[in-house]
């Protein structure tokens, strides 16, 4: 992998930004291109909201819904467990998962 030459002391957080970007951009633009663009989004993110506690959330709703799809199809009966840890999720959110994806299934018997 090809890195970027940051400033001594640079945020590691900002690095591994910068890092990121730099590993999806350089597939569509020169290398030296790449490098001046990822650490030019670097530093936007640095000059926008440097100094705040911003919330990156770890699932989009969308992601969610195919992850906790995926959960149920996975699911033969009994491996709670072993879907807690493929998916990193605590055992008490599988059985969540578990109970709503089965009640999203279950016909309405009143209609």
């Amino acid at each position: 992998m090809n890195t970027l030459a940051l400033p001594d002391q640079y945020p590691d957080i900002l690095a591994d930004f910068a890092g990121l970007a730099l590993q999806r951009i350089q597939t569509q633009l020169p290398l030296a291109q790449a490098q001046v663009l990822a650490f030019d989004l670097a530093e936007d993110v640095r000059q926008k909201w440097s100094g705040c506690q911003i919330y990156i959330p770890k699932d989009c709703e969308r992601f969610r819904n195919d992850r906790n799809a995926a959960i149920w199809r996975d699911f033969n009966g009994h491996n709670q467990a072993v879907l807690a840890r493929r998916y990193g999720l605590s055992l008490q959110t599988i059985y969540d998962i578990l109970a709503k994806e089965r009640l999203a299934r279950q016909p309405d018997l009143f209609r």
